[in-house]
């Protein structure tokens, strides 16, 4: 680009030569648009004798002009900003050559006569070129100047809205670059969050579950969680998912309970698209989505029984039908079942099929309840504090003194790590300082005091007495008959399931014997 020169416009054939250069500046490829416009500039204020000249597009929301192109100006107050305002925002399509109004800017620039072109294009205003001339005896500008600034802003039109375009790009690349290394932090936080490291117990019994679910994360076998309501299984599942090879995968969440037959399986296996039947067009279901990670059948025992076959071949041959397809798709997922339910009673009950827990029980890991795990209600106290603190806003909290802590301590949680977390977020809001005390927390366990006090009295859990209940039941049954099948007619149950529970609840039943019908299936 460099050497082109523009001979000075001295008359309309002058102006037209000036302009054809100057628009093969501008069209040429080779270089960029502000490279090129900068040339140009400088052409035109060549060919129309001005001291300074500049190309401006509005600034965003009343901001100040942004200067694409300039020659001899530096900074706002080095030309008529007022006019270049003016001109951008008038509705007047035509060029103004003018003589600049009295003001310090323009009788320190010695400035004598201005000319501001407007650019349009499709009929709004998208920059405007400013030229002026400066010194002692400068002449005003004429109409082959004028003519030769109007033609000239007729063809960058089309070249703004494009560079207005690219930047529009440029600006939505560089904000969907954040939201995606926002996403990689979120990922990464998530990924601490669920991490075993973050798990921190005095309790051995939560020591021992989360021995067990690293081990499960190691290898690739699909696990079941067992455990109160709030006992903290999703959050043990994504812990396993992220120690897991499966780390990079999805992890898809799945309720399984008080969902319609046709909406679970739809969830599970996918379903065409409600715009084309076609099969490409379908939309993937869980098992799909989770394809090289994770699904999580949470409440597993409430799948319905028409859905329960097709899990069970899903888990046995990972292929799916997906809904109202005939072809099959694999799916390479580990899964996850979480409940809080007996399943061997489930079983019994005939609601679930007792082959479909046989292939997930291969790794089965109990998620003790709070109660069973008093001594960290301090630890999980102290990090639910700092976790609803960050959420509200309150820097000042440091912690709880000794009487809310005592009491945190001695409740009895029937709702488990939920409940606590509703508790120290209900005591972080009201809290009047920097300490949590027992008067922010002790309204929200009222309501159970009562089960508490019991519970002390008596000594046993209701759910311990169960257990105690139920061995002295089995234990009785097996001192009567001698054997687990006639143990098992007695109390009404299954042999299989009466043998799963005595090796639960530690019960040294006596082993089959042939000949008297213990073999037989009940």
């Amino acid at each position: 680009m460099t050497g082109h020169s523009i001979r000075l416009a001295t008359n309309a054939e002058d102006a037209l030569k000036a302009l054809s250069e100057m628009t093969r500046v501008l069209s040429n490829t080779e270089v960029g648009f502000y490279q090129a416009a900068d040339i140009a500039m400088r052409e035109l204020q060549s060919a129309v004798h001005a001291s300074a000249a500049l190309l401006a597009v509005p600034g965003k929301e009343g901001a100040d002009p942004v200067i694409l192109a300039q020659k001899n100006v530096r900074g706002l107050r080095a030309f008529s900003a007022t006019l270049l305002r003016n001109t951008l925002a008038s509705e007047n399509q035509n060029a103004v050559i003018t003589t600049p109004p009295d003001s310090s800017s323009v009788a320190r620039l010695v400035i004598t006569s201005v000319l501001c072109v407007p650019v349009w294009h499709d009929n709004r205003s998208v920059g405007a070129i400013y030229l002026d001339r400066r010194g002692p005896g400068a002449p005003p500008f004429d109409e082959t100047a004028c003519r030769l600034a109007v033609c000239f802003a007729r063809s960058l039109a089309p070249a703004i809205v494009l560079l207005g375009g690219v930047e529009q790009d440029r600006a939505r690349l560089q904000r969907m670059q954040a939201d995606c290394e926002e996403a990689r932090s979120a990922s990464a936080h998530l990924l601490g969050m669920y991490s075993f490291g973050t798990m921190a117990t005095q309790s051995h019994a939560f020591s021992e579950t989360l021995r067990n679910a690293e081990r499960a994360a190691h290898f690739d076998v699909d696990v079941l969680l067992m455990g109160e309501q709030g006992t903290g299984k999703e959050h043990l599942a994504r812990a396993i998912h992220t120690a897991s090879a499966r780390a990079a995968g999805r992890f898809i969440p799945v309720s399984c309970i008080g969902i319609h037959e046709t909406i679970i399986e739809t969830d599970l296996f996918g379903a065409p698209s409600p715009r084309d039947q076609l099969a490409a067009a379908r939309r993937p279901g869980a098992f799909e989505q989770a394809s090289g990670g994770t699904i999580f059948l949470d409440d597993f025992d409430g799948l319905p029984q028409s859905v329960q076959p097709k899990v069970l071949r899903a888990i046995e041959t990972r292929r799916i039908y997906p809904t109202g397809g005939s072809e099959e798709v694999p799916v390479n997922v580990r899964v996850i079942a979480a409940t809080t339910a007996d399943l061997f009673e489930e079983i019994e009950r005939g609601s679930l099929r007792e082959d479909l827990l046989f292939h997930l029980n291969k790794m089965t890991i109990d998620l003790p309840s709070l109660r069973d795990r008093a001594e960290d209600v301090p630890l999980l106290a102290e990090h639910f504090l700092r976790l609803e603190a960050a959420q509200i806003g309150r820097t000042d909290l440091k912690g709880f003194d000794a009487a809310a802590l005592r009491r945190l301590s001695a409740y009895d949680w029937p709702g488990n790590l939920r409940e606590l977390k509703s508790v120290i977020g209900r005591g972080a809001i009201l809290s009047k300082g920097p300490m949590i005390r027992l008067g922010d927390v002790a309204p929200s366990l009222a309501p159970f005091g009562r089960r508490r006090r019991e519970r002390i009295r008596g000594g046993m859990t209701l759910r311990q007495r169960v257990i105690k209940y139920e061995v002295d039941l089995i234990r009785s049954a097996l001192t009567q008959t001698g054997t687990i099948a006639s143990a098992a007619r007695l109390l009404g149950v299954r042999r299989q399931a009466l043998q799963q529970r005595c090796r639960r609840l530690g019960i040294d039943a006596p082993r089959t014997k042939g000949g008297e019908g213990d073999d037989e299936e009940e």
